[in-house]
């Protein structure tokens, strides 16, 4: 499998793997990670690009009841199981000791920001996953930093990643997938009425959340774009790059129906429709744009995939008519799902301020 970098490589998802302990290390502990404290600081100035960032972004932040945002620090926080790992860093379930709230938290040694690309990119992630607030998009509830880390306090998914329960079940029956598709077409309607494209979806970027509701998360490949203004950058997961992204012609949002298309096929057949043994194969299918579907899969769902998966990306059915697509008509039960909105609109964390 290929994996979500501007490199594409054999590693489709980045493993679990054990956590250092220098992530957690407080200002006050008696360790010392003399390692870390004795490498070289040439990435330094990459990482005062991100937190020159942070502090100009928190210093003027205000709640909306005119009182100063809480400045966070590793010791407000209990720190629990490692959750998992992603390209810039590791992530803790984490227990706020006060409020005995639990979220994720995402470290990241600053070190590991190796070249100002990185550090853009990384700026990027924070500056629009910070200001997104849907129930479908896994929140981002603030941010802090050390001498040697930068801290993400990220909304908890207990479900975990749906790639992981694609590993484990193979598919996802339609009924379910039909209702994650209803879900993550009401996310990227939000995200497009922003003018932001995501360019990563795929399973190892879908959460699942309290109440099961879908969470579409890292932002890391996500941009801003529009009409006027559209993208060039290769990136993603190549199971899931869209024909324009591979020719270098320059695209829009219509490149997130391609994925979503490509995603929808994952979760019922148990793989992509293009997966090949090689890169080059891969590549080929996409551009001839060879879909097939087994026999086990329903008409609707074929038409629909159909429509989304299309080399024109201005042949690509709207979001808006998606959602009224009669497969998700029939297989989703979009009055329990937005029944878990409302209990999510209710949620005190979920509208606070934090």
């Amino acid at each position: 499998m290929k994996s979500s970098t501007g490199q594409i490589n054999n590693n489709r998802n980045v493993e679990n793997q054990p956590i250092p302990s220098e992530y957690f290390l407080s200002n006050h502990s008696n360790k010392h990670n003399h390692q870390l404290s004795e490498q070289p600081s040439s990435s330094h100035s990459n990482a005062d690009l991100i937190t020159d960032h942070l502090n100009q972004t928190k210093e003027p932040s205000n709640t909306t009841n005119g009182t100063p945002q809480r400045q966070w620090t590793i010791n407000d926080f209990e720190i629990g199981a490692p959750l998992g790992r992603g390209r810039f860093g590791h992530v803790y379930c984490v227990r706020e000791k006060k409020s005995k709230y639990i979220v994720a938290l995402k470290a990241i040694i600053k070190d590991q920001i190796s070249t100002p690309r990185l550090a853009k990119q990384l700026i990027s992630e924070i500056s629009i996953q910070s200001r997104l607030k849907h129930p479908n998009i896994l929140r981002l509830y603030g941010f802090f930093h050390d001498d040697q880390r930068i801290f993400l306090l990220l909304e908890y998914a207990p479900g975990g990643e749906l790639y992981r329960r694609m590993q484990k079940d193979k598919i996802i029956q339609e009924n379910q997938a039909a209702g994650y598709v209803y879900q993550l077409c009401n996310a990227l309607s939000y995200l497009h009425s922003k003018q932001i494209i995501h360019r990563d979806i795929k399973p190892e970027n879908i959460l699942i959340g309290v109440y099961g509701i879908l969470k579409l998360a890292d932002f890391g490949w996500s941009a801003e774009s529009n009409q006027a203004n559209k993208r060039t950058t290769l990136c993603g997961t190549l199971d899931y790059l869209a024909p324009e992204m591979l020719n270098g012609s320059g695209y829009d949002e219509k490149i997130d129906l391609w994925c979503l298309g490509i995603f929808t096929y994952e979760m019922i057949v148990g793989k992509p429709p293009f997966d090949s043994q090689n890169q080059q194969d891969t590549i080929r299918l996409i551009r001839t744009n060879q879909l097939s579907f087994p026999s086990t899969i329903s008409n609707d769902a074929r038409h629909l995939i159909s429509q989304l998966i299309r080399p024109n990306p201005s042949d690509r059915m709207p979001l808006n008519q998606v959602i009224q697509h009669q497969w998700i008509i029939q297989y989703a039960n979009i009055k329990s799902i937005d029944d878990n909105y409302q209990k999510v609109y209710k949620s005190t964390f979920y509208n606070s301020n934090t």
